[in-house]
């Protein structure tokens, strides 16, 4: 619809047409909100933080997004991940630190499974010099990366308080503890 006023000078703005030509006609204080909705304005294409160069108008943009060469992105963070080494887990952190507000929603999925991860990991268990298995409540409030275990010859498990402050030696220390309770615990059977 068209505005039927007719401008006047100090009483409303003319009417002007739409630079890129799409049609639209309207007031010309309106022109920078008429840029929001013109489908011929141009913008950068939505993978640009992948490294797509390409700036489209927003007409064409979904017929651009098909053939777009930074639309297939790796994702580094799998959804069902499997434990990974000391080494990885470097250049995972590296990864991660480049998104210090989570804007994208896979990157805050893959966050969150690595968060619930940790918390299923912890493991509360000692094991004593004897090889019997000790629960206390003290140790069930203990987070386990104060725990860190060092088999002796004998095959009992000496546990030390150790600290650690990077998320992939606290992640694979509550792994180790994990794999060695469930080796303990198969052998007394």
């Amino acid at each position: 619809r068209r505005c039927m006023v007719r401008p006047e000078l100090g009483v409303s703005c003319d009417l002007v047409g739409c630079p890129l030509v799409c049609g639209a006609v309207f007031h010309s204080c309106k022109l920078e909100e008429h840029r929001l909705l013109c489908p011929y304005e141009r913008l950068p294409c939505l993978n640009r933080e992948f490294g797509c160069p390409f700036t489209i108008a927003k007409i064409k943009m979904a017929k651009h997004l098909e053939t777009c060469p930074a639309s297939i992105v790796c994702c580094t963070m799998e959804w069902n991940r499997w434990p990974v080494s000391y080494a990885d887990c470097k250049s995972y952190e590296n990864l991660s630190k480049e998104f210090d507000e989570v804007e994208q929603l896979d990157m805050a999925l893959a966050l969150q499974d690595q968060r619930m991860l940790l918390e299923s990991l912890k493991v509360t268990t000692t094991v004593s010099k004897n090889g019997e298995k000790e629960v206390d409540e003290s140790d069930k409030m203990a987070p386990a990366s104060a725990l860190s275990g060092v088999v002796m010859g004998n095959g009992a498990v000496e546990m030390k308080e150790e600290p650690y402050n990077d998320l992939c030696p606290e992640e694979m220390n509550r792994s180790l503890v994990a794999a060695l309770d469930v080796l303990t615990s198969s052998n007394s059977i």
